[in-house]
């Protein structure tokens, strides 16, 4: 019944698009391409019409910003050997190496009048042999390792010159920074202490050159997506005060006086419709029209699209359509380029300008040979979901997925792993139960302290009106399947339902007790999330919410997927569950991945992901 049409090989048929620029009617992307063991990523250029390669080779070329001239575009290469800061002449000619830092640059910028580049990297290079000593409560993070004591510092770079000064020297990481308008100084974000960044209490600073960072706000929620109005007159910030809350925009005087803009739009700004055709930066910052108006992206169900947000506090939509998702957009000069994606198509870049959407990226003319499934939308109760389903008649075996987060949606992104489980002859069924978002905050704010209650009544109801209303599906060969959150309700469903005759649950939750002092957000996430921390606290709260605390009334084989490096869901949580599945003499098999994190599905080594693929397919064979 399967074939290899396309297996996990046809992960290398992919390329993705990121990081759009618009200067003009220009447009400037990453565009990078899968081999077996690394990611090449290049610029292209889009003008009049023509898609020109201005990068070359097989490293990694990224972060392209032009110079407020138009004439010149900064990029971030490791051509050298190292990533540093590159300069090319769009006018003809070589790129040349403008820096020889120790440590990879990120965030970079051009300075307002064009004369200088600005960007955050650490003083030294981290050096991992000698022994680690720290004092901070977060002192690692996921695909980043263990933190430096001394933070990444804002660096600028004289172009007439070629001095580098530092402008920074904060105790505390910078999160964000952006240049005021006037070029007089930046502004970012940070925390007053370290134990503030730990437990996302955040802040806006201004700093003049030549002069001390100046607090602008109270440290109280977790800011992020700082944006400068184009007159200096204030900003506006993505806030969120506890991380079950949608985040919304909030406009801020200098004073700290501040309102809500969207008040009344129960949508979380920012895209989180969850897909797996996305490698690079995808910027979702709100950006100015104009000294009173912003565009944002905002997740609408399983859909998510460009909306005009005024001061005044109007919301109206742009660019959305309900069965596309927007990931990333740039706005300069009343030109908007962006990243948008559905079901059947892969992200592709789009130039709109006088009312007019041009592709830009040419994603349609890509490798993929094999033919692409269209999911059938269906609603069961209060849930939506979707169905993508094989073309050969059934009865058809069920492959349930749980999306992680748990404040992520599943919805009309492109899915390569979805696409390959159904040309392999499974039927995909995937919801959005309360817990995630696009619903409103009620939907999002429901499981807060009730984890494997209300999420896993949504998700099997939903399982039951799907198997309802398609006949053609079968009931008696069923597996679920779940990574992240995703993977802690797995355990959570096998734990208290035998509905399944396979399971694979992938960078798991499994205790949430050891989760609280292993995870690079523990410390806080459990207080947020259930409402309990097990040292100030009654870990009893946490262990009852814990899916190994049942883990002896589990009987359905199980694949643990894991990665040495996650440090999000931290390899003892995979540890865990598998020990005690082995313990109790249940069918399982134990996946390790060395060197990659949290992230490996979305972003690892292709090899490495075609692994995890084939491990599932192998997996779910039996069905």
């Amino acid at each position: 019944m399967h074939n290899n049409l396309s297996g996990p090989q046809s992960l290398l048929d992919l390329r993705f698009v990121s990081d759009p620029q618009v200067c003009g009617a220009r447009v400037v992307f990453v565009h990078s391409t899968p081999l077996q063991k690394k990611y090449v990523s290049n610029l292209y250029l889009w003008q009049e019409g023509q898609l020109l390669q201005l990068t070359h080779g097989e490293d990694q070329n990224t972060s392209p910003r032009f110079s407020p001239d138009g004439q010149k575009l900064a990029f971030i290469s490791n051509r050298s050997g190292s990533s540093q800061v590159h300069l090319l002449d769009l006018q003809g000619g070589e790129a040349r190496k403008l820096t020889a830092l120790e440590a990879a640059p990120w965030g970079l910028q051009w300075t307002p009048d064009g004369k200088a580049l600005s960007f955050m990297a650490s003083l030294k290079k981290a050096d991992h042999e000698t022994v680690f000593v720290t004092s901070s409560a977060s002192y690692q993070f996921n695909a980043e390792g263990l933190l430096p004591e001394q933070p990444d510092q804002l660096h600028l770079f004289h172009l007439l010159t070629g001095e580098q000064e530092i402008l920074t020297s904060t105790t505390v990481d910078i999160h964000d920074y952006q240049w005021l308008p006037d070029g007089s100084g930046v502004a970012y974000i940070s925390a007053p202490t370290a134990q503030d960044l730990a437990s996302a209490c955040l802040c806006v600073y201004r700093q003049p050159l030549k002069r001390q960072p100046e607090q602008v706000m109270t440290a109280t929620s977790d800011f992020s997506q700082l944006s400068i109005q184009p007159d200096g007159s204030g900003f506006v910030v993505l806030r969120k005060d506890q991380s079950w809350h949608d985040g919304h925009l909030y406009h801020y005087h200098w004073d700290g006086a501040c309102k809500r803009l969207d008040e009344g739009f129960d949508y979380p700004a920012g895209n989180y419709v969850t897909g797996d055709a996305l490698y690079g930066v995808y910027n979702t910052r709100a950006q100015w029209l104009d000294a009173r108006t912003l565009l944002a992206i905002y997740t609408l169900g399983g859909s998510s699209g460009l909306f005009q947000v005024k001061l005044s506090g109007e919301v109206t939509p742009v660019l959305h359509h309900h069965a596309r998702v927007m990931a990333g957009f740039h706005v300069s000069q009343g030109k908007v380029a962006f990243i948008e994606e559905c079901a059947t198509e892969l992200p592709e870049v789009y130039l709109w300008e006088d009312g007019v959407v041009t592709p830009v990226s040419q994603q349609g003319s890509l490798l993929v040979d094999w033919p692409i499934l269209e999911p059938i939308s269906l609603r069961v109760g209060n849930v939506e979901g979707w169905l993508l389903k094989p073309e050969q008649a059934g009865p058809l075996p069920v492959v349930l997925s749980i999306h992680g987060g748990p404040h992520m949606a599943y919805g009309h992104a492109f899915m390569h792993e979805f696409q390959m489980l159904a040309q392999q002859g499974y039927a995909v069924l995937y919801c959005n139960p309360r817990g995630s978002v696009g619903y409103g905050q009620s939907h999002s704010g429901a499981i807060q302290g009730r984890w494997g209650t209300i999420d896993a009544e949504d998700i099997l109801s939903f399982l039951e009106g799907a198997l309802a209303q398609f006949q053609e599906l079968d009931p008696e060969r069923m597996a679920v399947v779940g990574g992240s959150y995703g993977g802690y309700m797995v355990n959570w469903l096998t734990a208290h339902t035998h509905r399944f005759r396979r399971a694979i649950t992938d960078r798991c939750v499994s205790n949430l007790v050891s989760f609280a002092g292993t995870s690079d957000i523990g410390f806080y996430f459990g207080q947020h999330e259930i409402g309990a921390n097990p040292y100030t606290g009654d870990p009893a709260v946490l262990w009852d919410r814990s899916p190994i605390k049942y883990v002896s009334q589990v009987k359905t084989p199980t694949l643990v997927v894991h990665s040495e490096q996650d440090l999000r869901c931290a390899l003892e949580q995979g540890q865990q569950w598998y020990h005690a599945l082995k313990t109790l003499g249940i069918e399982t098999r134990f996946v390790r991945f060395p060197e990659e994190n949290h992230e490996l599905s979305r972003s690892g080594r292709p090899d490495r992901r075609m692994v995890r693929l084939q491990e599932y397919l192998n997996w779910l064979s039996p069905l």
